[in-house]
């Protein structure tokens, strides 16, 4: 189901107790950027709110990217679908960036769940994160089909 984000705010306004949310998809005006109109009734929310983790099912826009790096600095957990690897080293490198940059992030927990993961998946993430300096401190690990990268 996809849900616009005039929707998704009316539901978490009927829901004040939330601590995780889990999206399949959202739908919006210009999938390829989001208007601050769009965004700001949700963002006031994400600020005023303590979401602890918000779980995405399906990234496939630049809307969607969007709308991640602007509520990801107000939960303590993002978890994400990701169809290869490829999609995994993108949001990576795409969320670390971001929170790098974000002095007042909440976020310490990243988690990306796959289909299939190569041998090296966790060594190759480790790798990135540390040549591109988008975190000191920090701990990789893999449970299953998902990583997990956590830092302080």
């Amino acid at each position: 189901m996809t849900v616009s984000l005039e929707d998704l705010y009316k539901i978490l306004v009927l829901l004040p107790d939330i601590e995780t949310l889990t999206l399949f998809r959202l739908s919006f005006t210009n999938p390829t950027h989001i208007s601050d109109e769009e965004l700001q009734p949700l963002y006031l929310l994400f600020h005023e709110k303590h979401f602890q983790k918000i779980s995405f099912s399906d990234v496939h826009q630049m809307a969607d990217i969007h709308f991640l790096m602007l509520i990801c600095r107000h939960v303590n957990h993002v978890h994400l679908h990701c169809k290869d690897c490829n999609n995994a080293e993108s949001f990576v490198g795409l969320i670390l960036s971001h929170v790098r940059s974000e002095k007042d992030s909440k976020l310490r927990l990243l988690s990306l769940t796959m289909p299939k993961f190569a041998n090296d998946m966790i060594e190759y993430l480790t790798k990135i994160i540390k040549e591109n300096k988008l975190l000191d401190d920090f701990i990789t690990e893999q449970v299953k089909n998902d990583v997990y990268i956590k830092w302080t």
